[in-house]
């Protein structure tokens, strides 16, 4: 996905994506999540910015595995 390489994206879409952040992440870890996210959201076409569901719920769990892996081995 174009958008999270770098491109601008929908402001609709990245205010909704800010959100997802967790508390205690570091600017580091989100940046890093926030890429795995906006990359991999193809792979989860039903999921809707700002619409609760169990594949939104996959992505985001998938995220926070990588990010782990990445940043805490």
């Amino acid at each position: 996905m174009a958008a999270g390489r770098g491109e601008d994206i929908n402001p609709h879409l990245a205010n909704w994506v800010e959100s997802l952040r967790g508390l205690c992440e570091t600017n580091k870890q989100w940046h890093a999540r926030r890429e795995f996210v906006l990359r991999n959201m193809e792979a989860f076409p039903t999921i809707q910015p700002g619409i609760p569901s169990s594949s939104l719920d996959r992505l985001l769990s998938l995220s926070m595995v990588w990010a782990n892996h990445v940043f805490l081995g």
